[in-house]
Parts: C-alpha cells; sequence; structure tokens
C-alpha cells in the first residue's frame, strides 16, 4: 500500500468513531490543534536510501494517535537537506534516549508531510468523498452525480448508489430486476402489461350529440362506461424466498418499506402503478397475538396448509 492510501485509511479508523461534528477536526493538514489530530508523522533518521516512502505505524486503539514513520520529505537523513553532521548528531542523541531534538525537527516535519498529503487530496475523488463525509457536507462529486441520474431529495440515498441504472434514458423491466436484487439481496421478478381499470375523466366521458366526426362511433372515439381497461399502466413486482423476520422490516409502514417504495417509485415513471407481491416462507412463520397480527400482513387464514404466504401491497 502506498503512502497516500496507507494514509487515507488511517485517517478513516481513527476519525469513525468520533461523532460527526468531531471528524473534520482530526483530520492532518487542515487548522486544527496539533494535539486534535490523530494521526502524527515522524521521520526515519538514518544514513541509508530505503525503497520505500513509510515504514511502520503504531496506535494502540482507535482513540489514540496514530504514529508513522515516513521517508520522504526530510529535513534530516538520507534525503534530507540540511548537512549529514546533523543527522549523525541526532541519531547519537536518539541512541543515549534523547529525543528532544528529533521531537522538535518533528513538528516541522509533520507539518510539511500533512500538507503535502492535503495537496494530493485536493484533486482525488475518493479522498474528497471522505473528507465531504466527515464534515457532514455535500460533496460537488455526489452533487454532479445525483443531477445527472436525477436524484430527488425525497428519495433515499439508495437513487445515488445506482445512479448507473438512473442515468439511463430508457427504464427496463430487467434493469429494475437487478437494481431490486441487489439493493434486497433477494430473487426479484417483473412482470409487464397488468391489466387494470383506469376511472375516466368527467370531461373523457362520451355523450351523444358530441361535436366532431368520430366522438359518438363506437370503436373509434366512443367508451362504454366510465373506465377503460389498460394494460400499459400498471406492473407487478414478485418479492420471494422471504423468511418472516425480514418480511416483518419490509411490511408497509416501516423504514425498510418506505425506503424500497421511495426507491421503486423514483425509478419508475409517475403514471405506472405498482404492486408489490411478498412470498413468505412458512417454515419459520409463527404469530401470535403478542407480535399484533395484520390480516394479510402478517396474519393468513388458510383453510389448507401453504408452502408460500403471499402478501401485496400497492403503489400508486
Amino acid at each position: 500500500m502506498n503512502f497516500f492510501e496507507t494514509v487515507r485509511q488511517l485517517e478513516r479508523k481513527q476519525t469513525y468513531n468520533l461523532p460527526k461534528e468531531m471528524r473534520w477536526q482530526g483530520i492532518v493538514g487542515l487548522d486544527a490543534l496539533p494535539e486534535v489530530e490523530k494521526l502524527r508523522f515522524k521521520s526515519n533518521y538514518q544514513l541509508s536510501f530505503t525503497p520505500v516512502s513509510h515504514g511502520q505505524h503504531s496506535g494502540a486503539d482507535d482513540l489514540t494517535t496514530e504514529t508513522l514513520w515516513v521517508n520522504f520529505l526530510q529535513l534530516m537523513g538520507s534525503e534530507g537537506v540540511l548537512p549529514q553532521h546533523y543527522t549523525k548528531l541526532i541519531i547519537s542523541r536518539i541512541k543515549q534516549r534523547d529525543y528532544a531534538m528529533a521531537d522538535f525537527m518533528d513538528m516541522f516535519h509533520h507539518r510539511l508531510v500533512s500538507l503535502f498529503y492535503r495537496a494530493w487530496a485536493k484533486y482525488r475523488i475518493v479522498p474528497q468523498l471522505d473528507a465531504h463525509q466527515q464534515q457532514n457536507k455535500q460533496d460537488p462529486f455526489t452533487t454532479l452525480i445525483s443531477a445527472l441520474a436525477d436524484y430527488r431529495p425525497a428519495a433515499n440515498n439508495a437513487q445515488r448508489y445506482y445512479s448507473g441504472h438512473f442515468a439511463k434514458q430508457v427504464r427496463s423491466a430487467s434493469a429494475l430486476e437487478s437494481l431490486l436484487g441487489d439493493y434486497l439481496k433477494l430473487p426479484i421478478k417483473v412482470d409487464q402489461h397488468i391489466g387494470s381499470w383506469l376511472p375516466l375523466a368527467s370531461e373523457d366521458l362520451s355523450r351523444l350529440k358530441t361535436n366532431g366526426p368520430n366522438r359518438v362511433r363506437l370503436g373509434q372515439g366512443v367508451l362504454i362506461g366510465r373506465r377503460a381497461w389498460s394494460v400499459q399502466s400498471k406492473i407487478a413486482i414478485h418479492i420471494k424466498q422471504l423468511n418472516f423476520k425480514r418480511y416483518r422490516n419490509l411490511v408497509p409502514g416501516s423504514p425498510e418499506y418506505t425506503a424500497l417504495t421511495e426507491l421503486v417509485r423514483s425509478y419508475t415513471p409517475a403514471h405506472i402503478e405498482i404492486d408489490l407481491f411478498f412470498y413468505v416462507d412458512t417454515e419459520k412463520t409463527k404469530t401470535g397475538f403478542r407480535d399484533r397480527p395484520q390480516l394479510a400482513k402478517t396474519a393468513w387464514l388458510y383453510s389448507q396448509p401453504q408452502q408460500t404466504l403471499v402478501a401485496k401491497a400497492t403503489i400508486k
């Protein structure tokens, strides 16, 4: 692992357990106080030439400041800018367990390496994502991807993850199956052309003595009744191989169901009505009154034993 990736991983490790409002304070190369930073850079004081950019790092746990020894941008050492006798002096002091001079020089060395890393991270996408997440801000890259995918703030964050699907102009059933299968980690089947009755608005109803050449000709401009049969306005999504515990998390009204419906609704056209069918395995399905069963949602009545229970929900 190279120097930049090592620093990135150490920063993520050290700031992960901190509150979001404090994570940015532990990032090196910014304007935080040195004692707040969760990563320290120290120089390897030696006269030999090393083939790697950095050496070992130390840190007992997530709350302890990590120390990373580096072999470049040194003030002293084989690649240092100061005369060699300074390196010999500091090595001799370290052998006598006197670290005062080394610690003093490492104050400058730490800041120099920190700014070098921050300059690298400034124009890299992944470190920018990390930095904005740690500061609880919206990063420009995600904003751009969200705009390309027609991301709506009301939808859940899964839409960003599947932005490749949302960026396509044509929304297909096979793509929806792939998206939901990966999102739920369950087998998904999407049926198209489900017939349904569509109510007609008052101004669309056929009446006698209506102006126009075709408005009173049966089969050409006349519809009998207040609704019309359509096979282009509904699809059915079948979610299979659900155990009862997982199904309870997907019951209408639950947070996971809300996230699922927002994802599906944001992917499908607005005029499409969606039926969700949940196929629940009966082997591990046991419902008691303590579970507050809801008929056709978490409880079913059958005259014969069933291997699979089916629940239905509609997204309009």
